[in-house]
């Protein structure tokens, strides 16, 4: 299991905020916090999922623009540790 922050701003993005976070799980991403920083007008969402699972959900956002560079994508993602497992 991985975890990722991503950053939405209404006024910057083509979506909403609700349509971010039916992409995110339309790939089997869970939205596990959000906040909303008003310093800099956006919203941080910590998601978690598989490395699979973000990697297409980032292909999906990305497609149309420059080509990904997927180690380093894979690279940003934090392992998080199932507690539950234990």
């Amino acid at each position: 299991m991985f975890q990722l922050m991503i950053y939405h701003n209404d006024d910057e993005a083509c979506e909403a905020l609700g349509e971010v976070i039916v992409r995110i799980n339309r790939h089997g991403l869970k939205v596990v916090h959000t906040t909303y920083n008003f310093a800099w007008e956006e919203y941080i969402l910590v998601t978690q999922g598989t490395q699979d699972q973000f990697l297409s959900w980032h292909k999906e956002c990305m497609e149309g623009g420059p080509a990904i560079d997927e180690e380093e994508f894979l690279a940003d993602l934090i392992p998080v540790v199932n507690l539950t497992a234990a």
